[in-house]
């Protein structure tokens, strides 16, 4: 578990105050849409979800994102690894560049979509934790290094979500927006 000490938090608190409300209201109505079971509704979920999370950077191919989106609606959230099969097939698929990539951030949005107990892996969480996933080694050993970061991620969110002081910030959250309330804490914390 990674400490919250008095740095961290001060950071926590001020981005409580500059939470985009928006990014919320699209992550809500994604929460909503995830659940239509009608073609339409998956629809209008990749086009937003491809926006919100920005699918369209980082040299994704349409048959990557075919087939990201046919694992998203299929993702059976109660696995207890569903990260390795997830990288490893979507490993295959090459980006626009030729070469194929792990993307860790995109599939930890795909489970997090899934299961809100899960973190979410970015640039900005990598920064904030000192965390990265292994760029170097195999295929293997990379993701077995990312998964072991999401378990520390998600092991220090639920310690810091206990403490008061980061729970009042929280609060602060759902009291400026009260979508917040049906949301899971660890997704909470990854708005900020």
């Amino acid at each position: 578990m990674i400490s919250l000490n008095h740095h961290r938090l001060a950071r926590l608190e001020q981005a409580v105050a500059h939470v985009d409300l928006e990014s919320i209201n699209t992550y809500l109505t994604l929460k909503a849409l995830l659940h239509h079971n009608e073609t339409t509704g998956h629809a209008e979920f990749q086009r937003l979800f491809t926006q919100y999370y920005r699918l369209n950077a980082g040299g994704l191919t349409e048959a990557f994102k075919q087939r990201y989106f046919e694992l998203l609606f299929a993702l059976d959230p109660n696995q207890s690894d569903p990260y390795t099969p997830l990288l490893l097939e979507l490993y295959e698929f090459p980006r626009r560049q030729g070469d194929n990539a792990l993307q860790f951030s995109f599939v930890s949005k795909l489970v997090a979509t899934h299961d809100e107990s899960c973190p979410i892996y970015d640039q900005h969480v990598s920064h904030f934790f000192g965390l990265s996933a292994p760029s170097t080694g195999s295929v293997a050993f990379r993701i077995a290094g990312f998964v072991a970061n999401l378990d520390i991620l998600r092991v220090t969110y639920l310690a810091w979500i206990e403490d008061p002081h980061l729970q009042a910030a929280l609060n602060s959250m759902s009291e400026r927006h009260v979508g917040l309330r049906a949301c899971h804490q660890v997704r909470v914390c990854d708005f900020l």
